[in-house]
């Protein structure tokens, strides 16, 4: 409905709200085709989408808006300080969404997950600068607890949405999600314990 996109972009706005293809077409236009470089990285729509989910899998649109906000921000910021600017049409570029991401991150674990559940707060936090895929056996050393405990432990943060349990090859591990990792400053990979 921003009638300088709808003009700069040449938009029939009937044409394009009654196809899914042609709105997918125009989101291309105005974003780029992946956030992330390589032939096995995801577009962005979809990067979008798995960014702003927990481990529950629910999307939340206040999420999914504040990162739009946020790398809108951020895009802004970049033209401001004379960074390069996006090729062909788009009006973004990828790291832009990269940027935006650790805001929604820092807010999303600070500002609603740790508020709601405080008494999940010291097992959280001993995440930080940690792996982000946990094995359980790890996990109760992080945690300095027993079987009993780390199972009661890992089922309740399943349950806020803080771990997604997954199993790769028969062996089970606890994922956490994008979301989350920004803000706990989270390590891509398996956690493996010293010897």
């Amino acid at each position: 409905q921003n009638q300088k996109l709808v003009s700069f972009y040449n938009v029939d706005i009937e044409e394009c709200l009654s196809s899914l293809n042609k709105q997918s077409e125009l989101f291309y236009r105005i974003f780029p085709q992946k956030v992330e470089a390589g032939d096995r990285k995801t577009d962005t729509f979809k990067w979008i989408m798995t960014r702003t989910v927990d481990g529950s899998k629910k999307f939340a649109p206040r999420e999914l808006i504040h990162l739009l906000t946020s790398s809108t921000s951020k895009q802004i910021t970049r033209f401001e300080t004379g960074l390069p600017e996006p090729p062909e049409e788009y009006l973004y570029v990828g790291y832009a969404f990269k940027e935006g991401l650790e805001e929604v991150s820092e807010v999303r674990l600070n500002q609603t997950l740790l508020p709601e559940y405080p008494q999940f707060r010291t097992l959280i936090l001993k995440l930080k600068e940690q792996r982000t895929r946990q094995t359980r056996l790890n996990l109760s050393e992080l945690w300095k607890t027993d079987p009993e405990e780390t199972d009661s432990n890992i089922k309740a943060l399943i349950e806020i949405g803080l771990f997604e349990a997954r199993n790769i090859k028969g062996d089970e591990y606890f994922w956490i999600p994008f979301i989350y990792r920004d803000a706990l400053g989270m390590i891509q990979g398996t956690a493996e314990l010293d010897d």
